[in-house]
């Protein structure tokens, strides 16, 4: 295997560049899921239901963002927006529904994809580039970034 010299400015530069955004996107994770624990914590539960479908043409195809609507404990009639999901759910589908109940309008459907999935995967992902930083310095510093199992 072809290994780079420490002196490489490119390798350098390009060890800089995904340490940086490595540490962006694990940071841009961990606040997002404190966000979503936090949220989550005074949140309110109900029921809601898809009331409508917004289609919007992106280059990819289209994508539906579904309309929800509930009730909260005061009987105030709130409408949100969903993330894009696929395939489209159907016009009638009864969701859950977590909201503030300070600001009703601040609303999610309680699901793994829509409070979730961002964190999960920005998190994880960030770890994963700052890790092979860290493995690509100690092979260049003549280190093993390898567990050795043989006995001494």
């Amino acid at each position: 295997m072809a290994t780079i010299s420490s002196k490489d400015p490119f390798s350098r530069l390009l060890n800089f560049a995904v340490c940086g955004v490595g540490t962006l996107f694990f940071l841009v994770g961990v606040g997002l899921a404190i966000r979503e624990y936090s949220f989550g914590r005074q949140a309110v539960s109900s029921t809601g239901s898809i009331v409508d479908l917004r289609i919007s043409d992106s280059g990819d195809g289209p994508n539906h963002y579904p309309v929800v609507e509930f009730k909260t404990n005061r009987g105030e009639t709130i409408r949100f927006e969903g993330l894009s999901t696929s395939p489209p759910p159907l016009k009638g589908t009864l969701v859950p529904v977590l909201y503030s109940p300070n600001d009703p309008k601040n609303a999610r459907i309680n699901t793994f994809v829509d409070r979730w999935l961002f964190p999960s995967l920005f998190t994880p992902l960030g770890l994963v580039m700052l890790l092979f930083v860290r493995y690509q310095m100690s092979r260049r510093a003549g280190g093993s970034a390898v567990l050795d199992l043989k006995e001494q």
